[in-house]
């Protein structure tokens, strides 16, 4: 019956092999407690696993689940620039998804950022970002005093001048119109974490699925009207983000060690079975780009 079951999720709804493996993972825990059946020392469902990674292996280059080229081109014109006359939630989305890419945070890191906490260097080139001190990622099993994560904001400042077309795309000047622009409500809401609802009558915080759904709606706008050689990178997986993120960095030289610790992976595995992307077809090396800032490096 189980087997029928795994079988299911591979043939009709096309889990990957992985995601099967933590199925019977979470049902063996079940079935033991029932005193059913122990499923993790069974050769048939061992077997068919294997078989399922045989036909489907995990695919160690992956190509992006959608196009970041055409999302740096939307936040580069109307309506989201220029920047000082744009809506408030045209300028939280732009800030949101620059921030998302310049530290390849996950969602719910960015949800948890706290304002309190934010500092930068005197001319802002560098900002810090750290979550709430109660705040536990998910791949974190202890908090131990000293072990706050912390997400390093690059200025495109020192790389595009100030008055130049690139300089559309610093994470750093989004942020800081963000703050000057949500200041007084902050401050009268009492709001201490660093993103706040597009309502202004709203004094709750606001939540982590709200994040991802602001980074979807970016996706989904930049790739309304792309052509249909274009729609098998509309896929708009938020998690992509970090992904290009890390991968975008990496094949412009960061180092692997800087890459797992910008971000917070354990081990280069981690990094090179699930979030390595193709990312040359997007930006190939002998071809000019606007520069960006992603997982914590500058990329031009």
């Amino acid at each position: 019956m189980l087997a029928d079951y795994l079988n299911y999720l591979f043939d009709v709804q096309h889990y990957k092999p992985q995601a099967i493996a933590g199925v019977k993972s979470c049902l063996s825990q079940a079935f033991l407690l029932a005193g059913v059946l122990d499923v993790t020392q069974n050769p048939q469902l061992s077997a068919l696993l294997k078989n399922f990674s045989l036909t489907c292996p995990v695919e160690r280059f992956q190509h992006p689940k959608w196009n970041l080229n055409l999302v740096l081109a939307l936040l580069m014109r109307p309506p989201y620039e220029p920047i000082c006359d744009i809506s408030m939630k045209n300028l939280t989305l732009k800030t949101c998804f620059l921030l998302a890419l310049a530290t390849a945070a996950r969602s719910s890191e960015l949800h948890a950022i706290s304002y309190n906490l934010l500092s930068h260097s005197p001319d802002w080139s560098q900002v810090w970002l750290q979550p709430h001190i109660h705040f536990l990622a998910k791949n974190q099993t202890s908090r131990e005093p000293g072990q706050s994560r912390q997400f390093l904001v690059r200025s495109l400042v020192d790389f595009a001048g100030p008055d130049l077309p690139e300089r559309k795309l610093c994470p750093v000047r989004a942020l800081r119109l963000y703050l000057a622009k949500t200041d007084l409500r902050r401050r009268k809401q009492k709001q201490k974490s660093l993103f706040i609802s597009l309502r202004p009558t709203r004094g709750k915080e606001i939540s982590k699925s709200c994040i991802a759904m602001w980074l979807r709606m970016i996706i989904k706008e930049a790739h309304s009207s792309c052509t249909d050689s274009d729609m098998k990178f509309a896929r708009a997986s938020v998690h992509e983000v970090r992904a290009i993120g890390s991968s975008l960095a990496y094949s412009h030289s960061l180092a692997l060690s800087d890459i797992l610790s910008n971000c917070t992976w354990k081990s280069e595995s981690c990094f090179t079975t699930f979030y390595l992307r193709d990312v040359s077809r997007q930006f190939p090396t002998h071809t000019a780009f606007q520069p960006c800032v992603a997982a914590g490096k500058v990329v031009k």
